[in-house]
């Protein structure tokens, strides 16, 4: 019998409705008596835990309680961990393909069939002079932003599952002799 240390609590509860008299007392002296030997029939049991326990056994209707463990869950936020943004310099070799521009000298002769030259004579030194140029590239470097990062948390709800054993108490009748026990079957 499983009864958590109130078996003797049952018992004493069947016992004493076997032994109950089936018949009111008839006067109130009779009452008075009965009040008092059912007030002294209300003994303390001590339960397998050490608990005592009110046993009454011979009063009709009595109640036993049948009590039973619930689960309560508490929650408090723990650190499990972090996250760390940090920027790192990489240092890569980029090259760029530029156009550039030049200029070339060209000389060109062309024939003049004999024509007047302007001055009487031919003298040395004469020369013409034409600059000739080119577009040279310089690297230059500038810092642009090229993306922004930023953090932020955000609260994310899960179903975690938790359990635990729970401990209930069961009635459990035990019959002796001829008795008819009524009520519910479970």
């Amino acid at each position: 019998m499983t009864a958590n240390g109130r078996e003797a609590e049952a018992r004493a509860i069947i016992d004493a409705a076997k032994s109950a008299p089936l018949s009111a007392p008839a006067s109130t002296s009779q009452a008075k008596t009965s009040r008092t030997a059912t007030a002294a029939a209300t003994s303390r049991s001590t339960t397998g835990a050490g608990c005592e326990v009110p046993t009454r056994t011979s009063e009709s209707n009595q109640k036993l309680e049948l009590r039973e463990e619930q689960l309560h869950v508490d929650k408090q936020p723990v650190e499990t961990g972090e996250v760390r943004l940090r920027k790192e310099v990489i240092t890569e070799h980029r090259t760029i393909d530029v156009p550039v521009s030049r200029e070339e000298v060209i000389v060109e002769r062309h024939a003049t069939a004999g024509k007047a030259a302007a001055g009487e004579t031919i003298s040395a030194g004469e020369e013409i002079r034409v600059p000739v140029r080119e577009e040279q590239v310089h690297v230059s470097k500038d810092t642009v932003v090229k993306e922004e990062v930023s953090l932020r948390k955000q609260k994310v709800t899960d179903t975690k599952r938790v359990g635990e054993d729970v401990r209930r108490e069961e009635l459990r009748v035990d019959k002796q002799g001829k008795v008819d026990v009524r009520g519910d079957k479970r």
